[in-house]
């Protein structure tokens, strides 16, 4: 694969602004309540940004563009709706996490339960769960930016590994929560820009779901072709719910926020913000579905 230079020197200048932010929240950082909840003075768009982010990542993009490929637009009631309601139930319970402060689950689980045998037992599947997230995040990252620039995946996975731990240890959540804002705001309008793109392209979402439906039936159900039991669906929006409602950062977040108000708007604006992103990347998918079955392209999933 031959290097793109313009690509490459734009990804270059990216990695050096996000760590000119890691050294700038160094030197923002004065004590522990810094590095890790913000001083706990983030306002309510940065949190907001900060949160999203978490979402709007590598393995979004490569994973819900994949789905739909493979499945349909029944990601968005299988995966999308629970991830909605771990958000919503957060909400509920907000003044809760901020009265106990805590600022790890398995503390919460600690204080709640009065049991410290509590905290390896809860972090034990969270750890586990955190190392195999950052995996899929790093090697997601890792494989766009080569198909990118050109360069061989070997060589952007250490950059990109060295580049994100640098930042986050420097300056902890100060640099966290900037980097979040950039990134997060460049993720959603590429998406939505490469939807608008798509569109124009192929006629329209009516032309577009047209054909969607034509390779498939299934593809435009709500719980697609038999990719759902009722079973299935329910486990899926418990899992998903819990994934949320229990996510170590979210609870980082909220804590960080300046008071029980913030930490409200920060999850309800994120909420309207992915539900819009999400909706927009799975009908991507479909676009790129149909795009790519025109071309020729396509590849047989074995269904």
């Amino acid at each position: 694969m031959a290097v793109n230079y313009f690509y490459l020197g734009t990804f270059i200048l990216y990695l050096l602004i996000v760590l000119a932010i890691g050294v700038w929240g160094y030197f923002k950082t004065t004590d522990v309540s810094d590095f890790w909840v913000y001083g706990k003075d983030l306002g309510p768009w940065l949190a907001t940004w900060s949160f999203v982010a978490n979402f709007v990542s590598a393995v979004s993009v490569i994973g819900f563009i994949g789905s739909v490929y493979g499945g349909g637009y029944s990601i968005l009631t299988g995966i999308v709706l629970g991830l909605m309601l771990g958000i919503s139930g957060l909400y509920f319970v907000v003044h809760r996490v901020r009265a106990l402060d805590e600022i790890t689950f398995p503390d919460i689980v600690a204080n709640i339960t009065g049991r410290e045998w509590a905290r390896p037992v809860t972090a034990v599947p969270l750890l586990a769960n955190a190392w195999i997230y950052l995996i899929m995040q790093l090697v997601g990252a890792s494989l766009l930016v080569t198909t990118i620039t050109g360069v061989p995946y070997k060589y952007m996975i250490w950059v990109i590994g060295f580049v994100f731990i640098v930042y986050t240890v420097l300056g902890g959540m100060v640099s966290v929560a900037w980097t979040d804002l950039l990134q997060g705001t460049v993720m959603v309008a590429t998406v939505l820009a490469a939807l608008v793109y798509m569109t124009v392209t192929q006629g329209g979402l009516t032309a577009i779901n047209t054909e969607f439906a034509t390779m498939g039936t299934g593809n435009v159900a709500p719980l697609g072709a038999g990719a759902y039991t009722l079973i299935g669906l329910v486990g899926s929006l418990i899992a998903f719910f819990g994934t949320i409602f229990t996510g170590q950062n979210y609870i980082i977040r909220i804590n960080a926020t300046r008071d029980i108000k913030t930490a409200k708007f920060h999850l309800a604006a994120s909420g309207v913000i992915l539900s819009v992103f999400y909706a927009a990347l799975v009908l991507l998918g479909g676009a790129t579905t149909v795009a790519l079955n025109g071309s020729g392209l396509g590849v047989d999933n074995g269904g």
